[in-house]
Formats: C-alpha cells, structure tokens, sequence
C-alpha cells in the first residue's frame, strides 16, 4: 500500500459525497475518472470480510493483483463506497447500502443477464440477491438487490486489459459435479433438500474423506433460499458457491430457517 500511495498523487474526496449525482458514473467515482492515477487520502485498505459480489479477476503476475481501498466517511444514505486500483491506476468501484441505488445511467446499456447472484451476509452467511448486468461502452455493472433487506449494490467493472481482466460474476446455477459417493443426509431440512441429495454430495468430491457439512439455509416470505453458510470439517473448495447453485430453486417455509448435515464416507 505504501508504494502505491507513494506512486501516486494524493486528492480529496470531500466532493465524493455529494448526493445530487450517481456515484460512480460512466466517467468515474466523483472527482475520480477513470483510469486516474490519483490517489484519495483519505482512504483505507478494504476489509477483506466486507465480500463484494462481481468482485473476480484474472492477473498475470503478483504485481497485477488488485488494491481494494475503502471510502470512509458521510455518504448518501449511509452507502460504503470502495475502489479497485490496478497497476496505479482507478479500474473498478462499488457501492453498498440501503436501495435504492441509481442505476439509471448503466440500465441505458446493453442487457448482459439478469439471475440470483450470492452477496454479503452477517457471520459468515452468503446472501442470495436478485441481480441484474449491463454493458455500457467499456464497461460493465451489475446491480444486486438482496431478497429480505434493503441492501443493494453496484459494482462498475473495466473491460479488462491485457494483464489485468475483471471476471464477471454469473448468475447462481447448478454446476455441481457427479457425486463419488452419496452423503448420509439429517436435520431439519432433510425433506426440503433430500431430491438434491447426490447434487450436494458432488460438492464435496475434493475434500478428504469422511468428511461431514452443515448447510445451514434461511428462507425470504416466498420460501425461496435468502441465505446460506456451509460449515464443513475438512476442506472443501467451492463448497458455498456448489451448494448455493444445488439449492437456489428449493423452496422451504417462508420467512424459515434451518439446516441439513451432510456425512460422506467415501
């Protein structure tokens, strides 16, 4: 970080928090354009437990690994604003708070998709959110509306470069694997998931087994899934994003929650 901000020049983001205009918009976040290579000072490193969906990347090198800052201070609404530099320069923004967000500017582009996609969640939940992507010149937003909150966000995405390409987020589908071997299913959800039995078992195909899980799953007023956490006592790659795509079209009690223990000998 101490680099960066030594590369690059310093400015203030007192403007930044205006609310009479959309933050960010097609030529930048505020005072910030696009591919500046200005630095805000008041800045601070994102904390990387604040996830971010459509927040992917593909670089080359460690050095084109991106650097995440945060807008800290009195933005519209009580948002939380954040700042992807790559290579020194502005490449991507994003914005979370309370709806709604303005997203007329990008809803004027080209419709990418439109699909349930997993966003922030309290204590190491994933929430499902209903979103929607746009391409707009060179570049990209997806607008995310979680299913039982008033949270939504924004994220605004560069094309991508030669060294640096942002990977879009997809919407949530079920690319579970062929199971090795069928998991032992009990809990209270059994009966809700109990037809996705094999799909659930293939999301743990790479991890050691016995290995056993918890999906943990709370329901908005339609029963459809609004929140997952998967808990598992051996590592298990992928498992949240393999479960989220098996059981985003189960429907349990509205408004419920409950969970499902996995237990996979073999």
């Amino acid at each position: 970080m101490m680099s960066l901000m030594m590369s690059l020049s310093l400015v203030s983001i007192g403007g930044l928090a205006s609310a009479g205009s959309p933050w960010p918009d097609a030529a930048g976040a505020g005072e910030l354009e696009w591919g500046t290579t200005s630095l805000p000072v008041e800045s601070i490193s994102r904390d990387r437990a604040a996830f971010l969906p459509d927040s992917g990347f593909i670089g080359a090198r460690p050095g084109d690994r991106p650097t995440d800052l945060e807008l800290p201070g009195l933005h519209p609404g009580g948002q939380r604003r954040y700042l992807r530099y790559v290579h020194g320069t502005l490449v991507d923004a994003w914005v979370v708070g309370p709806g709604p967000i303005d997203v007329s500017i990008w809803a004027a582009g080209e419709l990418d998709w439109t699909g349930p996609v997993l966003g922030p969640g309290p204590d190491g939940w994933r929430s499902f959110g209903d979103a929607t992507s746009w391409t707009l010149g060179a570049r990209t937003a997806l607008h995310w509306r979680d299913r039982t909150s008033e949270t939504e966000i924004l994220a605004v995405r560069a094309g991508g470069a030669t060294r640096y390409k942002s990977v879009r987020a997809e919407a949530v589908r079920d690319e579970a694997p062929p199971p090795t071997g069928v998991a032992r299913l009990k809990g209270d959800l059994k009966a809700v998931v109990k037809s996705e039995a094999e799909a659930l078992s293939g999301c743990l195909n790479a991890a050691d087994k016995p290995v056993n899980a918890v999906l943990h799953l709370a329901f908005d007023a339609q029963g459809r899934p609004a929140r997952l956490k998967v808990e598992t006592d051996k590592v298990a790659p992928d498992v949240m994003d393999c479960m989220a795509g098996v059981v985003v079209g189960v429907l349990g009690t509205p408004d419920g929650v409950g969970s499902v223990t996995l237990q996979r000998s073999r």
